[in-house]
């Protein structure tokens, strides 16, 4: 199967929760999936296995949205594998530690746009 030809379905922070969750939904459907985890585990490779034993063709990647820099190298490498995904669920997202105050802008301006 060539990836540049099937209508992929990413789901971030596909590993556990809400995003497990929705990635067996989809799977059930036997939606193409491309699941994302912010580190390599063993959850996520769990959340791969269930899912194609529900008879989906599933992709797993990795990558950090910690910061802009990151999530654009993940972007730029998922587009030049996936170019032609179809659906986005977006379960994961960047976070800041630290009081509101000392919060920096650049991170208030992303929740601010969620």
């Amino acid at each position: 199967m060539d990836p540049q030809k099937v209508h992929w379905t990413l789901i971030t922070g596909a590993s556990r929760g809400l995003g497990k969750e929705t990635a067996l939904q989809l799977a059930s459907l036997k939606i193409p999936l491309v699941l994302h985890t912010r580190q390599w585990n063993a959850d996520a490779e769990d959340v791969v296995k269930a899912c194609r034993s529900l008879g989906a063709v599933v992709e797993l990647i990795q990558g950090d949205f910690s910061s802009p820099q990151e999530t654009e190298k993940f972007l730029a490498s998922y587009l030049s594998r996936f170019a032609s995904t179809r659906g986005l669920v977006l379960n994961a997202s960047h976070y800041y530690r630290g009081s509101l105050s000392s919060t920096p802008l650049l991170h208030l301006r992303a929740f601010n746009a969620s």
